[in-house]
């Protein structure tokens, strides 16, 4: 079985039984912070959207551990094949959701200072780019509930609709760059960015520039994991494993 590096930055996920229940099992990697995880902040997002019908079930919850009822289903077809109608519906009804109250919204700034301080090898034209935004970004005046982790190994499709997993990097949020996180986990093109702008709402040309930011968060984030990471190590996401 692959296993997770003590020092890596990769959660651990597989099918297990509990209690006589299938569940989904994730055992958390022991440096979150180094990527901006908040695992109070996750907590309270996941108390407060569990009357959702999109919301994981949660069974169990510690600083090393989350039990959620697994779930039976498959994936959202991705890139060209991605349903753009549904996806926006998916989002939108995310975003209608008020954010917990007393709960700190997340300043991408924040998260990009963070992933910067977390590297070790970035590359000058990353940290560049990543110094462009901290200047030219500006957080919205009014924020919503954002997963911020939108791409198809987070969400699956079964009988009663669908569920979206992963919610470390929940928080209130700019609806703008989650909508962005979307285009670029679903590996959207132009034309389906500019109808999922137009689908939720948005002007096209504020999701482009989300987009450009967002792609930059995005290699950050990916820096830090490897340069954190024991390459020989192979880490997992969700998967199936006998219970």
């Amino acid at each position: 079985m692959p296993t997770l590096s003590p020092h890596g930055l990769t959660n651990r996920t597989e099918r297990q039984i509990w209690h006589g229940q299938p569940v989904a099992l994730r055992t958390n990697c022991p440096n979150p912070g180094a990527l901006g995880i908040d695992r109070a902040r996750e907590r309270a997002v996941l108390d407060h959207i569990q009357s959702c019908p999109w919301a994981p079930r949660v069974l169990h919850w510690d600083e090393d551990t989350l039990v959620t009822a697994w779930v039976e289903g498959h994936a959202p077809p991705s890139g060209p094949q991605t349903d753009l109608t549904w996806l926006a519906s998916a989002l939108d009804a995310v975003h209608a959701l008020p954010p917990p109250a007393g709960l700190a919204p997340l300043d991408m700034r924040d998260q990009i200072q963070r992933l910067l301080r977390s590297a070790n090898h970035l590359p000058s034209t990353l940290a560049e780019e990543a110094q462009y935004w901290l200047t030219h970004y500006h957080p919205p005046a009014s924020v919503c509930l954002c997963h911020h982790d939108w791409h198809p190994g987070n969400l699956i499709i079964h009988k009663a609709g669908w569920t979206l997993l992963d919610w470390e990097y929940a928080a209130p949020g700019d609806r703008v760059l989650d909508v962005a996180s979307a285009v670029l986990g679903f590996g959207l093109d132009v034309i389906q960015q500019q109808t999922l702008a137009e689908r939720t709402g948005l002007p096209s040309h504020q999701l482009s520039e989300a987009v450009a930011l967002m792609t930059c968060v995005n290699a950050l984030w990916h820096q830090v994991r490897q340069d954190h990471q024991d390459p020989s190590i192979l880490t997992i996401g969700r998967t199936e494993t006998p219970g």
